[in-house]
């Protein structure tokens, strides 16, 4: 802090030392000198005694120290007086503490210089109290000394009551949060300022505050209260610092109660507004600074004579410079700069200015000024014309103006030059050699030219800066002259030469010597510089260096690992490369904590730091051939490209150091390998449980245990086909499927006897046949959870649809795809052969054993095993006859289980899916083998013999043979069902004269003789059990039925698993399956309608549900909806097995004699079941009786006379 001299008001200090009271000393004696003097008082010795509590310091005498300056211990007795010590020679404290040694009771210090500032220090604890007095009093004291005795007072007085609650208001208000504890006391009512040793504040002998200086400790905040300082009418120093958050405006009479204020600061607060009116009128001011704060509007015309420091720089000023400062008569320093001022600048002569800083506004014009200014910043505003020349400039700031004119620009002290952003003409640069002592220059941004040379610069010169200057046609031998090695000497640091046109080779700078160099920072970027990065003679001091975009065309040496260097760049310089073993010099790592992106390669390259020191350096990727770069997320780096390529569609590909791997996620399958596959392809059922592909979601793909190939598809050894899982052979699982297999066949031989003896009218076998056949096509792989019971699901639906499960358990590789295809497509003709081999077998034997035949007793009866043998001539015709039926019974009802099966398995033979790489085709149906395998040939051949012999012609016999033996009634009514003694009919009403009579009941015109005579073969009777279950005149329904299943199988083998189009068009031909038959309505019995509607809609719900889980996903898990549809079906097929059983109780009840258990008797059993369809045929009919189907005929159906006299005379 400047030292105040002003001789009309007391001695003002705020320096370290001495800070706290003043007008402490009062002079006793003699009369002419008698009177209040200024002073300070040391912050290291205790206050004076409080005035009439003590007479220690009361008219005291005052005596000349000996030696005067007391640097050395002082000579004499000074007992209980006042000594009078001379400034100089020694430290303050050091001064006093000898004069206490000397019995000294209080201390003054004399001031011997003259205007000049002073900062006290002393760090000792005394315990006699010491002040300062300025030169013009000392010189009294001195004189005074010399031949009269002086006495003097010490005395202090308690903080005035108005001043001391205006100061802990102000601590209060402003929110002071002081860390120094006694500025912390003032939170305490009974404290009192004048009484303590507290730096910042002062207080006068009177008790008035004097002054209030923030220190950097403490940080006030909250809105400025100029109230508070009205009883602070003796203040003169106020300075507010920039730790302080001030808000608010100065209230307009604030210098009206301070009429003796020197010193006015408030720095860096966010107050706002114009300043007060009132500080026109605060004439004893000596310094005012109010920077970098929120002040507006314009500066007043201050009338303050004794003005020395003006600082309103930071603001937002407006208007036009003040007058008032041009010509102000003690005027030093005038700083307005970064403000909104705008206009000219008037003519400046005031005779004390020393310092003028007006840059960073809207100012204009010339400039005109007298006063002998040692610095003169008008940086960034728009002046023009010439630039001024001060012979007494020191610091000079013209930068960014519309200056065109240098002149002669004599500045011989100048230290700071800057010229730059100035439209001057092309004119050669100023020699600055006769500039003794400058230390800055610049001329960036002018058009002035070269060459530089480099004997002119002065051995002063620290820093140079002449960036974009097109015209300075200067070469690095121009800068750095190798013949001249003190040409760089000195105190050069800073060379920035930056868009210049610089050219030349970076050798230049290898010729020097390196104690020659004191260069720090060398920025030549964006020039023409040729070479390698040596700089060897710079490594000793050099801390930046910037020569991006230049020419470069070597390495960049190891020289500079001994260089302190901070900050180093040589991007742009494309030519640059590194040694091939060499990638980054020693004093260089890479730095992956800061990542530059290259979209064009997609890499994230590290930046590079230094291995020594902490370093930000940059150099193109292109330099080490992109060395350490990592490709950015969704990108992986190709093993035989080296270069960041695409990651595949469905994979993952992390980046950066897993920049390598390419994962296929859950459900996938890569191409051609799992390292860095070319495609990821979605496996099938990628969405559902149970999934091969990668099931554990690993970085390295792998196929669940047990599969293997494409796709994951086939079973290793040791595994068998479940349709698309790979089950373990060995598991339950293996023993169940040859269970299930015998099962399906006794069920198949029971069914063959139940349909000939009770089941010629119900549909139901049917239906649960198609329902577990079309379902377990569509659903059985992956769609239900993982539970064994779902497993156990899937081997019911694999078997019935003829998979030939866990045969390959057996020997691997012998029962492969080829041994099943042909076991499946050939099936209806092995079974046709194994038949006529039966029935060739069974007539040999019959002819070798023809005479036990006819004498047994048992062939006697005209039915036997359900045949009416009527016409049979004797027991071994009987015998014939039955095994030939029975054979094609099996025949006619193998072919229809087998029906969709085979179609299924010959027709996916020619659906070939192209590899997702290769486009190679293979097998939809088993994605590990290719199509133009030569086994292919053959199995395709093969199911063109199939199709043609049995799927085609097979169906055209059949409807052929329906024709040709369909029902004959006139109204409609099937003649079978009264010639036939396996007619429901004749095993329920004991003797076929009984239905004859009701049949001619319902319809008198019939003749049955005349029927049975022109139409009755046992083929005819045979072929009535596939169309008596569908009303009469629907013979032809069982086409349909196959034409259905051929519709699906064809779907479902010629499109490929999984796409839309498959699952559109199943749906299709499920939702037509579904119209039709609600229109047809083709079963006799109203409840197989029901049924057939039931199993439909819920095949066609559970496959749309797993097209939704595999395309959509419902949410994060799938197991509700697979529990869902495991439910619906598991209860549909228990219901429909149910249904079975119990229309077959009859039958069961006489066959195994069930019927002598009350449980099983219709009555118990069957009551509940007749309930349940009654209620359901009720509520389908809407009416209120059982409706077994509805007809055009009036007359009430066979079935009608069946179910209602079954249950009465059944025993």
């Amino acid at each position: 802090m400047r030292l105040l001299q002003n001789d009309l008001g007391p001695l003002i200090v705020a320096i370290l030392g001495f800070v706290l009271l003043a007008d402490a000393l009062i002079i006793t004696n003699p009369s002419s000198l008698r009177g209040v003097y200024p002073s300070q008082l040391s912050n290291w010795g205790p206050i004076p005694p409080l005035n009439g509590t003590s007479d220690l310091l009361v008219n005291k005498q005052v005596v000349y120290a000996n030696p005067p300056t007391a640097c050395t211990n002082l000579i004499g007795n000074y007992t209980g007086m006042i000594i009078f010590i001379d400034r100089g020679g020694c430290a303050f404290d050091g001064k006093v503490a000898r004069a206490q040694s000397a019995g000294a009771i209080a201390a003054i210090i004399g001031d011997v210089f003259t205007g000049k500032d002073f900062y006290a220090a002393g760090t000792t604890t005394v315990n006699i109290p010491s002040v300062v007095v300025r030169t013009s009093v000392a010189v009294k004291i001195r004189a005074a000394l010399n031949g009269t005795s002086v006495f003097a007072t010490f005395t202090s007085e308690r903080m005035k009551p108005d001043q001391l609650v205006a100061i802990h208001k102000f601590f209060n208000n402003t929110g002071g949060r002081a860390s120094t504890p006694t500025w912390g006391n003032l939170t305490n009512a009974g404290w009192d300022p004048c009484q303590e040793t507290i730096a910042g504040l002062a207080c006068d002998m009177f008790g008035n505050l004097v002054q209030l200086e923030e220190t950097t400790s403490q940080g006030f905040y909250g809105t400025f209260d100029a109230s508070i300082f009205r009883t602070w009418t003796e203040m003169r120093i106020i300075l507010l610092s920039t730790s302080s958050q001030y808000t608010g405006q100065i209230e307009d009479d604030l210098f009206d109660y301070l009429p003796v204020i020197n010193e006015f600061t408030i720095t860096g607060s966010t107050l706002y507004g114009p300043l007060p009116s009132s500080l026109v009128n605060a004439t004893t001011l000596v310094s005012l600074i109010l920077k970098n704060a929120r002040f507006n509007g314009t500066i007043p015309e201050l009338g303050t004579p004794g003005l020395v420091e003006l600082d309103l720089s930071g603001n937002a000023f407006t208007g036009s410079l003040p007058e008032f400062f041009a010509n102000h008569p003690t005027l030093e320093s005038a700083l307005f700069s970064n403000n909104k001022l705008n206009g000219s600048v008037p003519p400046i002569s005031a005779p004390n200015l020393q310092v003028l800083d007006i840059s960073i506004n809207q100012l204009s014009g010339e400039i005109i000024i007298q006063s002998e200014l040692t610095s003169l910043l008008v940086g960034n505003n728009s002046f023009s014309g010439k630039v001024p020349e001060i012979a007494t400039l020191t610091s000079v700031d013209f930068s960014n103006n519309k200056f065109t004119s240098l002149g002669d620009l004599a500045l011989p002290g100048v230290l700071r030059l800057d010229l730059s952003g100035n439209p001057f003409p092309r004119i050669p640069l100023p020699n600055y050699s006769g500039w003794t002592s400058l230390s800055f220059f610049s001329a960036a941004g002018t058009n002035l030219t070269g060459p530089l040379i480099s004997q002119q610069f002065p051995a002063t010169l620290t820093q140079i800066d002449l960036s974009n200057m097109p015209f300075l046609n200067s070469t690095l031998n121009n800068m750095v002259d190798a013949t001249a090695p003190a040409s760089l000497a000195g105190a050069l640091n800073s060379i920035v030469i930056v868009n210049s046109g610089l050219s030349g080779s970076s050798v230049i700078f290898d010729t020097l010597a390196t104690t020659s160099a004191s260069i720090q920072t060398l920025n030549l970027a964006k020039n023409q510089i040729t070479g390698d990065v040596n700089l060897f003679s710079l490594t000793s001091l050099i801390r930046i260096v910037d020569l991006s975009n230049n020419a470069l065309d070597g390495t960049i040496r190891d020289t500079l690992s001994s260089a302190p260097l901070a900050y180093f760049n040589v991007s742009g310089n494309p030519k640059l490369k590194a040694l091939s073993n060499n990638p980054l010099p020693s004093w260089l790592d890479l730095d992956y904590s800061v990542l530059s992106i290259d979209d064009k390669n997609h890499w994230e390259c590290p930046g590079v730091k230094g291995v020594l020191r902490t370093m930000s350096a940059d150099i193109d990727q292109t330099y080490n051939n992109y060395y350490g770069c990592l490709c950015s997320p969704e990108y992986f780096r190709s093993n035989n490209t080296f270069l960041c390529e695409n990651c595949p569609s469905n994979g993952v590909c992390p980046g950066h150091e897993n920049q390598s791997l390419v994962v296929t996620p859950r459900g996938f399958y890569p191409f051609p390998s799992p390292v860095q596959p070319q495609v990821i392809a979605k496996c099938r059922n990628a969405s559902l449980t149970n999934n091969p592909c990668n099931p554990d979601n690993l970085d390295n793909f792998v196929c669940q245990d047990g599969y293997t190939d494409r796709f994951c598809s086939d079973c290793q050894e040791g595994y068998f086909h479940l349709d698309r899982q790979c089950m373990p052979c060995g598991s339950e699982t293996e023993y169940v499927s040859f269970f299930f297999m015998l099962v399906i066949l006794v069920i198949f031989v029971v069914y063959v006897m139940i349909v000939q003896q009770t089941q010629w009218r119900r549909g139901t076998f049917s239906i649960l046949v198609f329902y577990l056949q079309i379902s377990g096509r569509l659903l059985s792989s992956g769609v239900f959870p993982s539970l064994s019971k779902s497993s156990l699901l899937n081997l019911v639906f694999a078997t019935s649809t003829f998979h030939l499960v866990a045969f390959e358990c057996f020997k691997h590789g012998a029962f492969d795809y080829e041994a099943r295809f042909y076991v499946i497509s050939l099936a209806p003709f092995m079974i046709l052969a194994g038949l006529l081999l039966i029935y060739g077998l069974s007539r040999l034997l019959i002819f070798l054993f023809r005479n036990k035949i006819a004498a047994s007793t048992k062939l006697q009866n005209k039915v036997l095993l359900g045949v009416d043998c009527t016409d049979a001539k004797d027991p071994a015709d009987k015998v014939e006859l039955i095994i030939k039926i029975w054979l094609f019974r099996v025949f006619i009802y193998a072919y229809k289980l087998l029906h969709f099966p085979i179609c299924s398995k010959v027709f996916s033979v020619f659906n070939c899916i192209p590899d997702p790489l290769t486009q190679e085709p293979y097998l939809n149906d088993a994605l590990w083998l290719p199509c133009n395998d030569p086994k292919m040939v053959k199995i395709q051949a093969t199911a063109i013999i199939v199709i043609i012999v049995y799927v085609a012609g097979s169906m055209i016999v059949f409807f052929g043979l329906l024709f040709k033996f369909r029902p004959r009634g006139k109204k409609g009514q099937s003649h079978v069902a009264l010639s036939d003694p396996g007619s429901p009919a004749q095993f329920n009403l004991k003797d076929k004269e009984d239905v004859e009579r009701e049949m001619e009941e319902v319809d008198p015109t019939f003749d049955v003789a005349e029927t049975n005579a022109k139409y009755q073969t046992w083929i005819t009777r045979e072929l009535g059990v596939i169309y008596l279950c569908y009303k009469p005149g629907l013979y032809w329904a069982e086409i349909y039925f196959m034409t259905r299943r051929l519709a699906l199988a064809l779907v479902l083998s010629l499109i490929e698993d999984e796409s839309a189009a498959s699952a559109a068009v199943s749906l299709i031909v499920l939702l037509l399956a579904l119209i039709i038959h609600a229109w047809m309505k083709p079963y006799n019995v109203s409840v197989d309608n029901n049924l057939e509607l039931t199993s439909l809609s819920v095949i066609v719900v559970s496959y749309l549900l797993s097209i939704l889980i595999g395309n959509i996903g419902f949410g994060t898990s799938n197991e509700g909806i697979q529990y869902l549809i495991f439910i619906g079906n598991l209860i549909l097929l228990l219901f429909l097995v149910c249904v079975v059983l119990y229309n077959s109780r009859n039958w069961f009840s006489n066959t195994f004699g069930f019927r002598q258990i009350p449980a099983l008797k219709a009555p118990n059993v069957g009551r509940l079941f007749d309930k349940v369809w009654n209620a359901m045929e009720r509520k389908f009919d809407g009416t209120g009786r059982t409706q077994v189907y509805s007809n055009r005929n009036t007359n009430p159906p066979i079935e009608d006379v069946e179910l209602a006299d079954v249950e009465k005379k059944s025993p």
